[in-house]
């Protein structure tokens, strides 16, 4: 059974150099599994930057290279960090209580 990804726009405010003009957008999907291969999500609390080279490239609906994650500013990194932790975030109804959670 597939299960329709979520995906979330974020508007860059620096624009980085993309081809032949520059990227002020990217959409991103939730991570599955196999995108967080070999990724120490962890990290994603300590703000380490590196993270984005290795999770962005593969969930970001436009082809990225390290290089494109390396040219986004630190105001844009960060927003996508917080963007991409939130997708961590356990999905629940309102009316469910911690004890009654059930993956989704």
């Amino acid at each position: 059974m597939t299960v329709p990804a979520d995906i979330t726009t974020v508007t860059l405010h620096d624009p980085i150099p993309y081809g032949s003009g520059t990227l002020a957008e990217l959409k991103i999907r939730r991570p599955t599994t196999g995108d967080l291969r070999g990724v120490k999500t962890v990290l994603m609390q300590d703000a380490d930057f590196g993270i984005l080279q290795d999770i962005l490239p593969r969930i970001s609906m436009q082809p990225l290279t390290a290089q494109h994650v390396a040219s986004i500013s630190l105001p844009d990194g960060l927003e996508l960090m917080a963007v991409i932790a939130g997708f961590f975030a356990r999905r629940r109804a309102d009316t469910q209580s911690p004890q009654t959670l059930t993956a989704h």
